[in-house]
């Protein structure tokens, strides 16, 4: 199979799947990256080529039989730089869009609605004068967006220090939620004292968690570029919140929680009904 071009080399390495071929592209004019492509038998009819960039997936979103792999990499090495880069966590999908006019493809928060008010991007993007289009990343445990890794894990962190001019984590389960509904204690909170109401227990008695919690959102933010913004969404009470904020604040960001406008979130998932935006200073 000859797969080499004018602008790349390429030569076969050994691939851990037996059902893959795995090749190694190498551009030939500076700056010479390199592309880890892997094909399987039917390819370029029925099988999509699964190519990575420094550990980044760059393949096509839907399949396009024939797409062959010189096509989508010199799609990618001659698409203009866009001025803005973020990073969507827990969201096993493709986003692009811009801060201004937002857009904000492909994930349920993205939405303009005048019955439910703003959505908390276009809020968040407006306010804080973000404008331009982005260059969107997500990352999930699960494939089908850019990274498939573990977001609050110290390797993915480290690997994405400073690199990013917003961090969204939006709506995380795991580690994430786990920590604030203090999974070691048999009821962290009681739902309907009232109908439709939910009691936390003081955060005094989940210390513990807390702390971790804490400290996962303060690393997450190394993500973040100076000058940058994080959003953190799904907080489960104000204590929690509060407490976010001010050791944010005690570590290089300026901070702020907002209520949602017009935002419908349904009380017995517990999460209380705002986010935190932190800026890197």
């Amino acid at each position: 199979m000859t797969l080499a071009s004018d602008k790349f080399n390429a030569v076969e390495i050994t691939s851990d799947d037996p059902d893959y071929i795995k090749y190694k592209f190498t551009e030939k004019a500076p700056p010479n990256r390199e592309f880890i492509v892997s094909i399987g038998e039917l390819y370029p009819i029925r099988s999509r080529p699964i190519i990575y960039h420094n550990g980044k997936y760059i393949g096509v979103k839907d399949h396009n039989p024939g797409l062959k792999i010189i096509d989508i990499l010199n799609q990618y090495i001659m698409s203009p730089e866009k001025p803005n880069k973020a990073l969507v966590l827990c969201h096993p999908k493709f986003v692009t869009g811009s801060f201004s006019p937002l857009r904000l493809d492909n994930h349920h928060l993205g939405w303009i609605s005048e019955t439910r008010g703003k959505s908390p991007f276009e809020e968040i993007f407006s306010k804080y004068g973000l404008s331009g289009e982005v260059d969107f990343e997500t990352v999930d445990v699960t494939i089908g967006g850019t990274y498939q890794a573990d977001a609050f894990s110290d390797a993915f962190i480290e690997s994405h220090t400073n690199e990013y001019d917003m961090v969204l984590v939006p709506d995380c389960d795991g580690k994430f939620i786990q920590l604030q509904m203090n999974v070691k204690v048999a009821k962290p909170y009681i739902k309907d004292v009232q109908p439709g109401t939910v009691e936390f227990k003081p955060i005094e008695e989940y210390n513990e968690d807390i702390t971790k919690f804490i400290t996962l959102c303060l690393k997450l933010g190394q993500m973040v570029k100076k000058g940058g913004l994080i959003y953190f969404a799904k907080l489960s009470n104000e204590s929690i919140a509060e407490k976010l904020l001010t050791t944010m604040n005690e570590h290089g960001f300026e901070t702020e929680f907002v209520r949602y406008s017009g935002v419908y979130v349904v009380p017995s998932m517990g999460a209380i009904q705002g986010y935190i935006v932190a800026k890197k200073l």
